[in-house]
């Protein structure tokens, strides 16, 4: 399992994080952007760790010095110790890619060396020739200075040649982590090329300044928004935080309707009235069970109709029936005082004797006979 170190800059710890040791980092840009400044903070990291450093430069030692001390880097100390190695190459024409990295491996080895740093990476004195033979060889050996259990930074600055690019190629197809330095003052901006096993960091812009006594100190990014149509310009807003919804007031109820009665919304939300619901008119009135009593025209309510008691009326009398026949008499007789006289008996009448439920019925020749008789 591969090892992580802290790179010192918190502007990579904090937004990238650990680097992977055996692992090689590479910093591009033209003059003036910090490549510099980032390889000076990493190998003082290391120094204050306790750990040996390498740092290969065409720059002489006391320059170094003089150069990191101008920027709040201490390393004089370092130097004295023996613990930072300054490794000075001319790029003379002479130079050759493979006794270069050769005796660069060997260095690291004797020493124990576990931060290496490489600024500049190419010298512009070294022959178009060298620089593509460089430029063939230089995975290799990259290849042997990560077996070395050795995290590097390595500097280069733009590409003026075709050759150069073609290195600049190379080493960034070697490479775990690829950096490139601009400046867009009034500060300057980190973006992140490439880094291996962290793609979601990819063309990621870290902002950033460098000052003597704070060192690499980051800015946080602002996005601006442009408001053309009210000529406000480009307004600068506040990174984005994350604020609750406002909670959304609760729409009041409608009231409940009556028992036996339908409620109704209209259309600005108040309860609208059943076309058969009279609670608004003054000559009525609701009661609790949702019934409604009208009131008479002076506006009085109405009463509802009664209907007048049953009286007590006694029971008529029963009327007995007499126990006595009825007979029917002639139309002459009816006219008499009011009472049949009494049925008379002889020869050649008939018997009107009255018995219990017989009938007798006088004819007419039996009215005439009577007739004569009085």
């Amino acid at each position: 399992m591969f090892s992580r170190c802290d790179s010192g800059i918190d502007l990579i710890t904090q937004n990238l994080g650990l680097l992977y040791r055996r692992g090689i980092y590479v910093f591009s840009g033209e003059e003036g952007t910090g490549k510099t400044n980032f390889i000076l903070r990493f190998l003082l990291k290391g120094l204050q760790d306790g750990e040996t450093c390498l740092l290969v430069t065409s720059t002489d030692a006391k320059d170094v010095v003089i150069n990191a001390e101008s920027i709040g880097v201490d390393i004089a100390s370092y130097v004295v110790e023996m613990r930072l190695i300054i490794y000075q190459f001319d790029g003379s024409a002479v130079f050759s890619a493979e006794n270069f990295f050769e005796e660069i491996a060997g260095i690291i080895e004797q020493n124990k060396v576990s931060r290496f740093a490489l600024d500049p990476f190419i010298s512009p004195n070294i022959a178009p020739e060298e620089i593509r033979s460089f430029a063939a060889k230089l995975p290799v050996l990259l290849k042997d200075i990560e077996k070395q259990d050795v995290v590097s930074f390595i500097a280069m600055g733009l590409p003026l040649s075709q050759e150069l690019f073609t290195v600049k190629k190379k080493l960034e197809d070697t490479a775990l982590g690829v950096f490139f330095l601009k400046n867009t003052a009034p500060q300057k901006t980190l973006v992140v090329k490439k880094l291996l096993g962290q793609p979601a960091f990819i063309n990621r812009e870290l902002l950033f300044t460098i000052q003597k006594t704070e060192g690499i100190k980051e800015i946080k990014k602002e996005v601006s928004v442009n408001y053309p149509k009210h000529n406000k310009g480009s307004m600068p807003a506040e990174p984005y935080k994350y604020t609750p919804a406002a909670a959304q007031p609760e729409t009041p109820e409608a009231p409940a309707a009556p028992k036996g009665s339908v409620s109704f919304i209209d259309m600005n939300g108040k309860p609208k009235r059943p076309s058969n619901d009279f609670s608004g008119d003054p000559r009525q009135g609701v009661g609790a069970d949702g019934k409604v009593t009208f009131a008479g025209m002076e506006g009085k309510p109405k009463q509802p109709e009664k209907k007048p008691a049953q009286s007590q009326v006694a029971p008529a009398p029963e009327i007995l029936k007499p126990s006595v026949n009825v007979s029917f008499i002639g139309a002459e007789e009816a006219k008499a005082a009011g009472k049949n006289p009494p049925p008379k008996t002889g020869e050649g009448k008939k018997d009107d004797k009255r018995t219990g439920g017989s009938v007798s019925f006088m004819g007419f020749d039996e009215k005439l006979r009577d007739d004569r008789d009085k």
